[in-house]
């Protein structure tokens, strides 16, 4: 099972057949399509991410939130709303900072 839950798809190593990690931070293709999102966007978006992954997800329901009024269309912060909603906002008892994603 891969341990993780992101904003991205993950990169297959050609080599070893396995995902890798993406530095969205640094990846000049991720920084490429970050290229020209407001800052304030892109807060709130890492903010709401960092919020899930520890557990906090009303607080990451309330940052997603204003990702949202930012770009009411990104898809990955509706993905990550609809997972929140799938769960009435509630982070479940037995959250570990991250979930199986059936397929990956």
């Amino acid at each position: 099972m891969v341990k993780f839950d992101c904003f991205g798809t993950p990169k297959i190593d050609a080599a070893t057949g396995l995902q890798t990690p993406v530095d969205f931070e640094n990846d000049p293709e991720y920084l490429e399509i970050r290229e020209g999102l407001e800052p304030a966007f892109l807060e709130a978006a890492g903010s709401a991410v960092e919020a899930y992954l520890s557990g906090d997800w009303p607080k990451a329901r309330h940052y997603l939130t204003h990702a949202q009024q930012i770009r009411p269309q990104d898809g990955p912060c509706k993905y990550l709303m609809g997972v929140l909603k799938s769960n009435n906002f509630e982070t479940p008892r037995d959250w570990k900072g991250y979930r199986y994603v059936a397929g990956y």
